[in-house]
């Protein structure tokens, strides 16, 4: 529900994404840091702050991504870390998202270093933020996926295409 408010695009959804912050589940509070970052929402910047501090790690990543999108990179550094080194598959997931929607050709190198993940989740997160980079191999990888024959290689490639908006 969460994300489907991000995609709202609407003023009217930032106070139920502020509310969200504060939610007992721990993936709801990250897809509000994410949404609340998405929309560049200055109110949440304190709230936003101290989820940056919060138990999860991942709910730790939607807030730095946040901050981040509204001009504090005082922590972005961390994302690597939490990139390359989190023992959960899930929090290194969630790392290479935000680092693909941050859109800066300068994550790519750290994103090729993710590509060697044993987990295929983080890899195609990865894979899908160095295209969002703009990096051409990656495009170029992703387009190979999408005619490659196996499903769910060619459903992920597909969405990561459909979601660059390159025709």
């Amino acid at each position: 529900a969460v994300e489907a408010l991000e995609l709202a695009n609407q003023q009217a959804t930032l106070p139920w994404l502020r509310t969200a912050l504060l939610d007992e589940h721990p993936g709801v509070r990250f897809a509000a840091c994410v949404a609340l970052g998405m929309h560049q929402d200055k109110s949440a910047f304190d709230a936003l702050r101290k989820r940056s501090s919060d138990a999860d790690p991942s709910v730790r990543i939607g807030a730095i991504f946040a901050l981040h999108k509204l001009g504090d990179d005082s922590q972005t550094s961390a994302l690597s870390a939490y990139l390359l080194n989190h023992a959960d598959i899930k929090v290194r997931r969630n790392a290479a998202l935000v680092i693909g929607r941050l859109d800066q050709q300068s994550s790519v190198p750290l994103l090729a270093k993710a590509m060697k993940d044993v987990d295929p989740g983080v890899r195609h997160h990865a894979l899908e933020a160095m295209a969002r980079a703009g990096n051409a191999e990656a495009r170029q990888e992703l387009v190979f996926l999408s005619n490659s024959g196996v499903g769910a290689d060619e459903v992920f490639a597909l969405q990561a295409l459909a979601g660059l908006r390159d025709p």
